[in-house]
């Protein structure tokens, strides 16, 4: 990823990119367990792409709602956001832990 899709793929809240690892390093290291990981970036290729497109199809409202900038804003990120996933140049995993009895 470049910087400008960093800056761009953040710009909506808070977003921590880490390398393929950490997130499982991170977990045991909390004491927790890892039960199951799952690459579901796939999914997030499909959702982004809809937002999009269901967005655009009512600009008009947005726009009044948000404001040009808001909405050209959001419509970039969310369009940023499918081609990286798509490209799989970006990944989203959900992780399942338990935290083991004591």
């Amino acid at each position: 990823m470049t910087n400008d899709e960093l800056a761009l793929c953040s710009s909506i809240g808070l977003f921590l990119f880490v390398p393929p690892g950490v997130n499982e390093q991170l977990i045991e290291a909390s004491g927790f367990r890892l039960l199951k990981h799952e690459d579901v970036s796939a999914n997030a290729a499909l959702v982004s792409g809809r937002w999009h497109e269901s967005r655009q199809r009512h600009k008009d409202a947005l726009v009044e709602i948000e404001g040009k900038e808001r909405f050209a804003g959001l419509q970039q990120f969310f369009a940023t956001v499918h081609r990286l996933t798509s490209e799989r140049r970006l990944s989203r995993f959900v992780y399942l832990v338990e935290k083991p009895a004591r």
